[in-house]
């Protein structure tokens, strides 16, 4: 029998098949499907080059370029060593993509507060520094953020971070700092039908000689989901003008507020003074509208350090939504602050319910016209195991109350801890609402 001979064309069209297949499969792993670099753990350091691999040895220059070669399966981690990075960076894989930052050049972290900045470039569309669409899962951790600038030619705005997916932030610092006129700051924004989880960190909205025409906003939580625990979240400061100002703004959404200080403004702002460098129609610690916001084991202040304020302030404004204070300490104002008209430790127009904690109108060495602990101006409040004050050691030129109604009358339960504590009801005279509110038990 003769053996049937393969000629030199037919074996190398064979092999030309298996080098396509092989080669195929490879590319397949990363973001791009013909990027066979695709890796799940990418290194980014300043003296790097985007035209490396990105391992250990031969980083990446830049966050954008890391995020080209991520593992499109499995997702990535990227290091990026200290110093300061100007990219705009967004991010729209929907595989889990964590970014850390404060590495030193033998990738280890020295301090667990060390930190990566990302600084300085053009926002587009309204996005800030990192932006995440809908789908991603993205954590950010150890990176000091500052505002990215974006110019519509007609208004100015400034974002640290837009996050339109799952995202969890865990030690960042973020800070708007511009000077000149804005049209509103946020240091973040969360989307409707977004996650946002912020674990420690300083969150600031705008700060340095900025004017801002609306609003500013430490956190504004649109439609979303925000959890904040442990962390520092300030609206303004240092001579910031603004229409109105406050640490976190939940509009119809979720908010959970856990062992977190927050502060509408402070250090040295002068809002709404005779000299005109600062003005605002509203100053909140925590403002909530038509959203559902939990706030437990939070110090919580409006105005505190050196601020001089003509408008009115509260350190917690429930717009026709539902707040739960669980615990805590709240104060209307604070430090050396000067309020013009009216300070609220809390006002309610909506569904309130106060199960502890302190509650104080003007505190500390702050001074204002009228003070007030809890305004139930025309929503339904229940309070029980707590004290309310109309004001500690603050100076009040006028009205002192712990409660207000002006609708329905606060409802007081008599807790397991006992019933709530009131301190100078209607100013000197203890008696005048025991009328107007009616004692249950639980």
């Amino acid at each position: 029998m003769k053996s049937k001979n393969r000629s030199p064309f037919f074996i190398a069209l064979i092999l030309f098949f298996i080098m396509v297949t092989f080669v195929g499969c490879e590319a397949g792993a990363g973001e791009d499907k013909n990027d066979s670099n695709a890796r799940t753990e990418i290194y980014v350091s300043t003296t790097g080059n985007d035209n490396s691999d990105g391992s250990m040895e031969q980083p990446l220059k830049s966050i954008s370029k890391a995020l080209t070669i991520v593992d499109s399966s499995k997702g990535a981690t990227i290091y990026v060593a200290s110093g300061t990075y100007s990219d705009i960076v967004t991010i729209t894989a929907t595989v889990p993509i964590t970014i850390k930052g404060g590495y030193n050049t033998s990738w280890i972290r020295s301090n667990k507060d060390d930190k990566s900045t990302i600084d300085g470039g053009e926002g587009k569309d309204h996005d800030g520094h990192i932006n995440t669409k809908e789908g991603s899962k993205v954590t950010l951790e150890n990176l000091d953020i500052k505002g990215a600038i974006y110019d519509s030619g007609v208004y100015k705005y400034a974002y640290g971070v837009k996050n339109s997916g799952d995202m969890t932030v865990d030690n960042c610092d973020i800070i708007m700092v511009e000077s000149g006129t804005l049209l509103s700051v946020f240091g973040f924004h969360n989307d409707a039908n977004s996650r946002l989880s912020i674990i420690g960190g300083t969150i600031t909205g705008a700060a340095g000689d900025s004017e801002v025409t609306t609003n500013v906003c430490g956190i504004y939580n649109y439609y979303g989901t925000l959890i904040v625990s442990g962390a520092a979240i300030r609206g303004a400061v240092d001579n910031v003008t603004a229409n109105s100002i406050s640490g976190i703004s939940n509009f119809s959404g979720t908010a959970t507020i856990v062992d977190t200080t927050i502060v509408g403004t402070t250090d040295n702002t002068t809002v709404g003074s005779a000299t005109g460098n600062t003005s605002v129609i509203s100053i909140d610690g925590v403002y909530t509208s038509g959203g559902t916001t939990t706030i437990s084991g939070c110090t919580i202040t409006a105005a505190t350090g050196d601020t001089a304020v003509v408008t009115n302030v509260s350190s917690i404004y429930n717009h026709y939504g539902t707040t739960t204070i669980k615990s805590g300490t709240i104060a209307g104002s604070a430090g050396t602050t000067t309020v013009s008209n009216k300070v609220y430790g809390v006002i309610n127009n909506g569904t309130l319910s106060i199960e502890g904690g302190t509650i104080v109108g003007a505190s500390e060495s702050s001074s204002a016209k009228d003070s007030c602990g809890v305004s139930n101006s025309q929503g339904t409040a229940i309070i029980s195991n707590c004290t309310i004050y109309g004001k500690t050691t603050a100076t009040v030129t006028s009205t002192i109350e712990a409660l207000f109604k002006n609708g329905t009358a606060p409802k007081f339960i008599k807790g397991d801890a006992g019933p709530a504590v009131i301190q100078e009801v209607k100013g000197t005279d203890p008696n005048l609402w025991t009328t107007d509110f009616t004692w249950d038990t639980p």
